[in-house]
């Protein structure tokens, strides 16, 4: 199912100023809108409509914009994963969000969270996309991950005895050695009170954090 959104609104019970009056508003609704949105081809890909949000976004100015196809503004090993992902959208024609890795004209990648739905644009099968950036939020989220990978290898790899504790004085974490040291399995450890563990206080080498979880 497509919506149309070329300007041609339906009706006769509207006038023609009338009319014009919701092609303006309609137009208005696309090209001053804060986030950036554009219109795309469904079987070229080519951007048919872009937004001043959208151009601002990418680095381009609006007339450069329309020169492009959704090819050039992300990765050329992406196009399969793309038309298989337009081709996916639901019986209404609205697409799944998803985060696709974006090219600006500068070069610089950007992480863009795609929502789109099909929609019919003088006269020819569209999607109308809204664009968020995320790279930021998904940057974070990476080095948190690497920062908890590098930590977890650090520890694991130690010969000293390890426990995570938090407020409660429960254990959120045993390290193998502080396992290989009491003979207990990690099961036996985690989620147990550490006051209740005399052996850790008497274990050969302990090093104790206290973290809050």
């Amino acid at each position: 199912m497509s919506q149309p959104i070329d300007y041609d609104l339906p009706g006769n019970d509207l006038s023609a100023d009338g009319l014009r009056a919701s092609e303006q508003q309609y137009r208005l609704l696309f090209e001053r809108n804060p986030l950036p949105i554009y219109i795309f081809d469904l079987q070229s890909l080519a951007v048919l409509a872009v937004n001043e949000a959208a151009a601002r976004q990418y680095g381009y100015s609006n007339d450069d914009f329309l020169k492009l196809t959704l090819q050039d503004i992300g990765r050329p090993e992406d196009v399969a994963r793309l038309r298989q992902y337009l081709a996916a959208a639901t019986p209404e024609g609205r697409g799944r969000p998803r985060v696709w890795r974006h090219r600006k004209k500068d070069g610089t990648s950007i992480h863009a969270r795609v929502t789109w739905e099909r929609v019919e644009f003088k006269g020819r099968p569209a999607g109308l996309a809204l664009i968020n950036d995320v790279t930021e939020s998904d940057t974070a989220e990476e080095l948190l991950r690497a920062s908890e990978k590098r930590f977890r290898a650090l520890i694991e790899r130690s010969w000293d005895a390890i426990t995570l504790i938090g407020e409660d004085r429960k254990i959120r974490y045993a390290s193998p050695s502080l396992t290989r040291i009491l003979g207990y399995g990690v099961e036996e450890l985690v989620g147990t009170n550490a006051s209740g563990r005399s052996a850790l206080r008497h274990a050969p080498v302990h090093s104790h954090f206290a973290m809050a979880w």
